[in-house]
């Protein structure tokens, strides 16, 4: 029989926080090893569960008695994050994405050397994240495909939409911008899920040549 962890702590992805029984801890009033313990189990069954897709276990037979015994940790802590293991796949999706986003807001997009510096971040972040964005497409092909590809462009579209209202750019360009958005994000949604005849370096060689000619004509206007 599995022993339960000392205390349920769960993960409060929208409030960005840890609940033990019921009662709101934030990050910065927790214990370091505890935080460390929840990020480290996470992590695990994440890998556990990539690996057993990757070699080919079909989802539905992946029980959480298997994730387990292949993560190294017990059913107790398995449902302190999760309630079912098709969780995973959605966390795994949404890590990603967030990544994405982050180095979008962190870095911004106004200017050559910024969209540069900018898609070089998304690349490296493809890199860590492919292995298992590939393995989760397995498990649910279509869904998947669709909700990552209509994801990245949606933080496409915001955060180019934010930098054209920083440039007061006139509304019938911002529309050109938004179909060079849904392009980008087609050629890196395809490429996540190694269907790209390109490499990232030429992806992000012509999202940044493609942006920067708006420069240009933003000056005409």
């Amino acid at each position: 029989m599995d022993m339960e962890e000392p205390f349920p702590l769960r993960y409060d992805k929208n409030a960005q926080n840890y609940k033990i029984e019921g009662e709101v801890v934030q990050k910065s009033s927790m214990a370091k090893k505890e935080y460390k313990n929840v990020v480290r189990s996470r992590l695990a069954l994440q890998d556990g569960f990539v690996s057993l897709l990757n070699e080919g276990v079909p989802v539905h037979k992946i029980t959480v008695s298997l994730l387990c015994a292949r993560s190294g940790v017990n059913r107790g802590t398995f449902y302190n994050h999760y309630k079912e293991v098709i969780d995973l796949a959605s966390e795994i999706e949404q890590d990603y994405l967030e990544e994405v986003e982050k180095a979008f807001r962190d870095i911004g997009i106004l200017n050559h050397d910024a969209r540069v510096k900018l898609f070089r971040r998304v690349n490296d972040i493809i890199d860590v994240k492919r292995r298992a964005a590939v393995a989760v497409a397995k498990c649910m092909p279509y869904s998947f495909k669709n909700d990552l590809q209509n994801k990245i462009e949606a933080v496409n579209r915001k955060h180019l939409s934010l930098a054209a209202v920083d440039k007061n750019m006139p509304p019938e360009i911002l529309g050109e911008l938004m179909i060079v958005a849904s392009g980008i994000a087609t050629a890196y949604g395809a490429l996540i899920l190694d269907k790209s005849p390109l490499t990232k370096e030429q992806i992000a060689t012509s999202a940044v040549a493609l942006l920067d000619r708006f420069d240009s004509k933003f000056k005409e206007n």
